[in-house]
């Protein structure tokens, strides 16, 4: 799954609310050529090949890489949470 960078409205100067990615396509192949053939969802084949530099991912927030940037997250907050319990406060350092 992926999406498409819009690169026509980059140069135009009423960009601002205009879409900078299109569709969510599947990725049929990757020509030697270091394109990319795509297809919609529905499975209608697109005419065109696009350039590899407008190919992003697309990637939900079920993906794997998601759930394991979100463990990850978690781990780091509650190794923070536990190093500021083992620090002694300043009111207890002042008895």
């Amino acid at each position: 799954m992926v999406i498409v960078r819009n690169t026509k409205i980059e140069l135009s100067h009423n960009r601002k609310h205009q879409p900078r990615y299109i569709g969510l396509y599947e990725v049929i192949r990757h020509t030697e050529s270091g394109n990319y053939k795509l297809k919609e969802l529905d499975g209608t084949v697109m005419h065109y090949s696009y350039a590899a530099f407008r190919i992003l991912p697309y990637i939900t927030r079920n993906h794997e890489f998601m759930r394991n940037h979100i463990q990850i997250n978690e781990s780091d907050q509650s190794d923070t949470d536990s190093e500021s319990e083992s620090e002694p406060e300043d009111s207890d350092l002042e008895d």
